[in-house]
C-alpha cells in the first residue's frame, strides 16, 4: 500500500468514527453543544465533585431524556461533570468535521 493509500485509508477510517459517533447521539448536535456551554460555565463557578450532578442539572433543562443521555455520556466514558465536558467536547468538535 502506498502512503497516499494509507492516508485515504486512515481518513476513511476517522470520518467512519465521525460519523458513528454523530448517529449515536441520544441528543441533537444542538442540544449537545448547549448541555457542554452551559456544563462549562457551571465548572467554572465551582469544581467537579466527581459527580453528574452538574450535567443532570443542565439535562433537566433540556427537551431530552436524561436517562437516555446519561447512560450514552456513560458508555463514552464520561462518568463525572469534568469527564463529560473533556471527552465529550473532543469527540463532538473532532465529529463535527464531517458536516462542517
Amino acid at each position: 500500500m502506498s502512503t497516499d493509500e494509507t492516508l485515504q485509508e486512515k481518513r476513511r477510517r476517522r470520518n467512519n468514527a465521525r460519523r458513528q459517533f454523530l448517529e449515536s447521539l441520544p441528543l441533537s448536535v444542538s442540544n449537545l453543544d448547549t448541555l457542554l456551554e452551559q456544563l462549562d460555565a457551571e465548572l467554572h463557578k465551582s469544581n467537579c465533585d466527581h459527580s453528574m450532578e452538574k450535567t443532570e442539572k443542565v439535562l433537566s433543562d433540556l427537551p431530552v431524556d436524561k436517562t437516555k443521555v446519561t447512560q450514552w455520556l456513560s458508555e463514552q466514558g464520561a462518568s463525572c461533570d469534568c469527564e463529560v465536558l473533556t471527552i465529550i467536547e473532543y469527540e463532538l468538535e473532532d465529529a463535527k468535521k464531517i458536516i462542517e
